[in-house]
């Protein structure tokens, strides 16, 4: 095939399919609301969207009629981030193959900027995800570990396709375990979408940017100060002087009366066992006020009536307090979810006025977009391009659980 000198029409198309080809966690996830961020009739929505959270109902017993107002529930998701990548092409290298070009310079581009945006996500799961089991000290690698994890996504009454991306670690130690247990057929979903299978009806990935999370050291003997509580925030003593507890950390009350998590709708306790506890996690890094004590800000909040009752009772005035995975631990996370637990909208970026040989391209499966800007560099002769990724993250933690490991055999 002859040579050509390469568009952005080309590189766009070329790294937009890179892209999607390198995701795990944007893939997975939904774009409900992705189209959300369009005009309407001439008028820009801006850069935020409120989403209305998914409503629960108390149904009424007998014949008698109760009249129920109908509490919705908010939240938002915004164009957060603008990521890219800005590289300077001589004319030889433009003047070249676009296969070729496409495997040197713009599929690493792609890769890098895939990875970029799943590390995104995987963090704010790290930081948002309550519904936290497992031991820091033992690794993810039997069935029976793997299905509780999905055991406990469908006790909380969350119904849909299944998908887990594990760690590498106990992907491999999973693997190893159970040899004969993955369809290892290779095929596209499984070589390039780092897919490596199913088990017991949950699509399985292996994931590089699933990270590791490390609690801060919370010594003391940390208790509920003050019985019949209820909100988002835990009033709470006894922890050490000077305790941090960071965003992202997970608690839950471990005696007293239970604290355990209901069916969102049936409101019914899940049960008696320790993962049946309700977990929480800290929403903002707290301090002590040097006393050893800490009010902290917790998700969910702690709501005994009503459709979106969280637990079965408030806890008792100094019941004890832990904390998943232990004080001062780093373990490694995995996840399990459906596609309601991650929402990622890729917004086609703006043509500027005066831009050069500027594209904009959408995936039309997908709906992600990026944009290729150009300039040149008249002395030097180099194509100077811009590459663009505008996008919004929102988690709804209720529709996922993680499970904590040793990520060591």
């Amino acid at each position: 095939m002859a040579n050509s000198f390469i568009t952005n029409n080309d590189i766009a198309e070329h790294m937009l399919a890179h892209f999607i080809n390198s995701c795990q966690f944007v893939r997975l996830a939904n774009r409900y609301y992705q189209d959300e961020f369009r005009s309407v009739n001439g008028f820009e929505r801006g850069n935020t969207i409120r989403i209305l959270r998914p409503t629960y109902f108390v149904p009424r017993q007998g014949v008698t009629m109760s009249i129920s107002d109908v509490q919705e529930r908010e939240t938002y998701l915004s164009l957060d981030y603008q990521d890219g990548q800005d590289i300077a092409l001589t004319s030889l290298q433009m003047t070249t193959s676009i296969d070729d070009l496409s495997q040197r310079i713009l599929r690493p581009i792609a890769i890098g900027l895939a990875n970029l945006v799943d590390v995104r996500i995987a963090t704010e799961c790290n930081l948002r995800v309550y519904n936290k089991f497992g031991t820091s000290g033992a690794a993810l690698n039997s069935f029976a570990s793997f299905n509780n994890m999905k055991n406990q996504l469908f006790k909380r009454g969350v119904v849909g396709d299944y998908e887990a991306i594990l760690n590498p670690n106990d992907a491999t130690l999973l693997q190893n375990s159970l040899q004969n247990a993955f369809n290892t057929t290779l095929n596209e979903e499984i070589s390039i979408f780092g897919r490596i299978g199913e088990l017991s009806n949950v699509g399985v990935y292996q994931g590089q940017n699933v990270q590791s999370f490390t609690n801060n050291t919370a010594g003391g003997t940390p208790l509920v100060n003050g019985a019949n509580q209820t909100g988002s925030v835990l009033v709470t003593d006894g922890w050490t002087p000077g305790t941090t507890l960071n965003q992202g950390m997970v608690i839950y009350i471990s005696n007293g009366t239970r604290v355990a998590s209901v069916n969102p709708v049936s409101r019914i306790s899940l049960g008696g066992a320790t993962d049946d506890l309700q977990r929480f996690v800290v929403t903002e890094t707290v301090t002590d006020d040097g006393a050893g004590n800490i009010d902290i800000p917790i998700d969910p909040p702690i709501t005994l009536t009503g459709p979106y009752q969280t637990v079965t009772a408030s806890p008792d005035n100094n019941a004890a307090i832990t904390i998943v995975g232990g004080s001062a631990t780093t373990y490694y996370n995995n996840y399990m979810f459906t596609k309601e637990a991650l929402s990622v909208a890729v917004v086609p970026l703006i043509t500027p006025p005066g831009a050069v040989n500027a594209v904009v391209m959408t995936d039309p499966d997908t709906g992600i977009s990026m944009r290729v800007i150009d300039a040149y560099d008249v002395v030097n002769d180099r194509a100077i391009k811009r590459v663009d990724l505008l996008y919004g993250i929102q988690i709804f933690p209720q529709y996922a659980v993680g499970y904590i490991s040793s990520g060591t055999a």
